[in-house]
């Protein structure tokens, strides 16, 4: 049975598959419980609107895909539409592969800065024995979406910091790295700036602690090719779903389709640069 349809079992429903799956696994996605799903929703219906008076965008523009860029870019999408499986904010590198890109859309030098995140409730292969299907009215108990990640892009011909560079809502929703309002932080900094806290042959990034929210944050390489957010199959009943983006057909109108408070509600990430910014200890001081 297809293991994305509601109540099709799935390996870790089959006891002696489940039981394979590391300890490691387990304790870096021990967010995706039902139990998590609910704290998640829990108080926060203002979230499940388009906009919201708490919402605020940052100073970085996060676009969907042009439909021409998704073809280019062979990105998950129904022939003929943009890709609602990715978000993206691109750095100086992406005009070295998409020619004339800055003509159109903000292009951004990464240095310092954090994003915040408000975390969508997602299948946890780990610890659940059934899919319980796509978050709705009538499915309260389902997944926003299946899979959630952010990463920091390389540029294919610029220097590789060698670093983790992906982090995904699992890691996000662990405890100690979301507040109780469901938001977590992603901290970006300069790539030697990370290497000097980074252990070695590591798999996942280093942490530093928000000391103004309580939390603590994942610090990737600051990227130079673009942030790049992926949703896959997200819930067509979701209001954070890059499917409520607007879908343009060329790259010179992408300034239409920008992820943000009117068009995602808090359910945007929110990209901020804090180039003022020049060390790590400021870094984690700054984040309110």
């Amino acid at each position: 049975p297809n293991p994305f349809i509601q109540g099709s079992p799935t390996v870790a429903s089959y006891g002696s598959q489940a039981r394979c799956i590391s300890s490691s696994a387990r304790d870096e996605t021990q967010g995706g419980s039902p139990d998590t799903r609910q704290e998640l929703r829990a108080g926060t219906a203002a979230s499940f609107s388009p906009t919201s008076a708490s919402c605020a965008d940052g100073n970085t523009l996060l676009y969907r895909m042009s439909h021409d860029l998704t073809v280019l870019s062979m990105a998950d999408s129904p022939t003929g539409e943009c890709s609602a499986d990715y978000l993206f904010s691109p750095a100086y590198g992406m005009a070295l592969t998409q020619s004339n890109i800055q003509n159109y859309v903000n292009v951004y030098n990464f240095s310092w800065g954090v994003i915040r995140i408000k975390v969508p409730a997602v299948f946890n292969s780990a610890v659940e024995e059934v899919y319980q299907g796509s978050w709705s009215d009538s499915n309260f108990g389902g997944y926003d979406v299946n899979y959630f990640s952010v990463s920091a892009n390389t540029a294919k011909d610029l220097p590789d910091p060698s670093l983790p560079f992906t982090v995904n809502a699992l890691m996000l929703q662990a405890g100690g790295m979301m507040t109780a309002e469901g938001m977590s932080y992603v901290l970006f900094a300069p790539s030697e700036v990370v290497h000097s806290i980074a252990r070695a042959n590591s798999t996942v990034p280093p942490k530093l602690f928000l000391p103004r929210v309580g939390v603590m944050a994942y610090v990737l390489a600051a990227p130079s090719y673009a942030f790049m957010f992926r949703y896959k199959e997200p819930s067509a009943d979701w209001s954070g779903s890059p499917s409520n983006v607007p879908c343009m057909s060329t790259l010179m109108e992408m300034n239409a389709s920008v992820a943000n408070c009117t068009t995602l509600g808090n359910w945007a990430p929110q990209i901020t640069r804090l180039d003022e910014v020049g060390n790590l200890q400021e870094l984690a001081d700054s984040v309110k």
